[in-house]
């Protein structure tokens, strides 16, 4: 594969953008930054209804301290190299058919923003959220 310094910033963008996967580029405070259409088709909402919520509004109520706690110790430089799946629901709070993961990108060694896609419960292969700082929750 080639060096990415050459190729073009538009083939990464060809590939967000046209990705089969959902995707999302999420700011450190839960805002939706930028998200593909696959990701819209799935979670149910609008590309402006994403720009008035945040990924919070998507993680089931039984999951939400464990997004939090995953927030905050990674912007507190806890293992920033972890990952975090969390059960998601649908616009009308139903469990949906999908989980959340989510990682951090850093830049210059600081938090930049995280990194979402939609994985099928199918793929999610322990019936809990979990990341691996440790912090975990069973669904209920």
């Amino acid at each position: 594969a080639r060096q990415s310094s050459q190729v073009d910033a538009s083939i990464y963008e060809q590939a967000f953008a046209n990705s089969a996967v959902p995707l999302a580029v999420v700011a450190l405070d839960g805002s939706f930054l930028r998200v593909n259409a696959k990701f819209v088709e799935v979670c149910g909402y609008t590309d402006d209804e994403l720009g008035e919520r945040t990924i919070f509004n998507l993680v089931a109520p039984s999951q939400l301290h464990v997004a939090f706690s995953y927030v905050s110790l990674v912007l507190r430089g806890v293992d920033p190299a972890s990952h975090l799946v969390v059960y998601a629901v649908t616009r009308d709070g139903k469990p949906a058919s999908y989980a959340m993961a989510v990682s951090l990108v850093s830049h210059q060694g600081g938090p930049r923003y995280f990194s979402t896609s939609l994985v099928p419960l199918s793929n999610v292969p322990q019936a809990h959220a979990t990341d691996n700082t440790g912090v975990s929750e069973t669904l209920s």
